[in-house]
């Protein structure tokens, strides 16, 4: 059974692993809480005030779940977090100084702390990712959480098809979560190491996943997740050839081949509008809906504006951010300039930390474990959508932070970083001797 951890024993999940169980299936099913479309909202996400703080239901009932793992929280991602990683300590600390501090001389108030809820529930994400990881849960629940994926897809296909308002043409776009392309790089890892007979149901998930996300319209999702497909189609396949060719090596020259196939895609497709919405500066026929990136290339201009004006405290958190002209805007569609604008030089620094140095420093640590004979872990393969994730919001994606179920995405990603195949075989290899000692004499295997 799922809740229980071997069938040889009694042993039930944790209080953790089955909070992680119950987050990742909500995560994956609702849309995000800034859904565009009345019809497609998520009243769970749904911010309300309580005391003057925006907090969604979803928020209130995480705070009240994880009360009792606040100790072993602050204990292992505070103290112990200092102590392993320092420098990212520091440029953590450092950071989200500066912003409090910014924020208050702008604001003469200390709003800027709604700021951190984001960041505060990344923590326990992370927690609770890492838990699921180190015991062996991610991979158990994996085919849980294609199935949910489909179920997600279907539910938002069958909202396309039965509101009129909503069709396929650009600017029309239904509303998307991004957890099932995100997540896309995992299933097609299963299906190319698994029988036959179990190909099917990972084979349906990632189709109706990108057919979910065609009708969606969203262009940064379905560049990800079709990145994030080819590149694990691709090491897996190198995979049965040369099972030792080092991760950090195919990265760099598979993913320059996949930007040029790209490219190669939208010079053939060049004619049609959906793909001259990539372009910055060409506007659409479509004035109505307008869903090319010229909008965006703006937001960027401004939040360098801002740059320019404070480049080494920026401006803080909360509140709107001062824009060109008379508007006021508080999303900019960059999110290392999101970083730089809200955290001073210290978050741009951070941003290149956690997005650059992190994963090559976990790529060397992998490839290395994997010449020691370790095999590759599920998670591991997360960082094929990671890769295309970070380089879109670098481009025009807003911070991931605005998203609640990125934030939960994010979690996860740092976890896979922290974790290795030598550490994930030898916690189950122990594990599994432990057990063994706990079966009746002539029983163990």
């Amino acid at each position: 059974m799922l809740f229980k951890r071997n069938k040889n024993t009694s042993e039930r999940l944790s209080y953790p692993d089955k909070l992680w169980i119950l987050l990742a299936l909500i995560m994956i099913l609702v849309n995000e809480w800034t859904s565009g479309h009345d019809w497609a909202r998520t009243p769970l996400f749904d911010p309300i005030q309580i005391m003057g703080l925006n907090i969604s239901p979803i928020e209130i009932a995480i705070l009240l779940a994880i009360t009792p793992l606040l100790p072993k929280i602050f204990i292992r991602l505070v103290a112990r977090h200092m102590v392993r990683h320092p420098m990212l300590s520091a440029l953590t600390i450092g950071a989200f100084s500066m912003g409090m501090i910014t924020g208050y001389e702008r604001l003469g108030s200390i709003v800027g702390l709604v700021e951190i809820k984001s960041f505060f529930f990344l923590g326990v994400f992370t927690y609770l990712s890492c838990q699921a990881i180190k015991g062996g849960l991610f991979k158990r629940i994996v085919p849980l959480l294609s199935i949910a994926c489909i179920a997600q897809s279907l539910i938002s296909i069958f909202q396309f098809l039965t509101n009129p308002i909503v069709n396929a043409n650009l600017g029309e776009q239904t509303d998307v979560n991004f957890l099932p392309c995100l997540l896309l790089p995992v299933f097609v890892a299963r299906l190319m190491n698994q029988n036959e007979h179990a190909k099917f149901k990972y084979q349906f998930c990632i189709a109706i996943v990108l057919i979910n996300l065609y009708l969606s319209q969203s262009r940064s999702a379905m560049v990800i997740a079709l990145s994030g497909v080819f590149l694990t189609a691709a090491f897996c396949r190198m995979q049965r050839n040369r099972p030792l060719y080092p991760m950090g090596r195919f990265i760099p020259s598979a993913g320059l081949f996949t930007l040029v196939l790209l490219l190669v895609v939208g010079i053939i497709l060049s004619n049609t509008e959906f793909v001259r919405s990539f372009v910055f500066w060409e506007d659409q026929a479509n004035q109505g809906h307008n869903a090319s990136n010229l909008g965006h290339y703006f937001d960027i201009l401004r939040g360098i504006q801002i740059i320019a004006e404070r480049p080494i405290t920026g401006m803080g958190f909360g509140g709107n951010l001062p824009a060109l002209g008379t508007a006021t805007f508080d999303v900019i569609h960059n999110e290392f300039l999101h970083f730089w604008v809200f955290f001073g030089i210290g978050g741009a620094f951070l941003w290149l930390y956690l997005f650059v140095v992190m994963p090559v420093k976990s790529i060397r640590r992998l490839d290395n474990a994997r010449l020691r004979g370790f095999p590759i872990q599920d998670q591991h393969y997360l960082i094929f959508s990671m890769l295309s994730w970070s380089v879109a919001h670098f481009l025009v994606d807003p911070s991931f932070h605005q998203f609640f179920p990125q934030v939960w995405f994010m979690g996860l990603y740092l976890a896979s970083l922290g974790t290795s195949p030598s550490t994930d075989f030898g916690m189950v290899t122990s594990r599994f001797r432990k057990e063994q000692t706990m079966l009746p004499l002539g029983s163990q295997v």
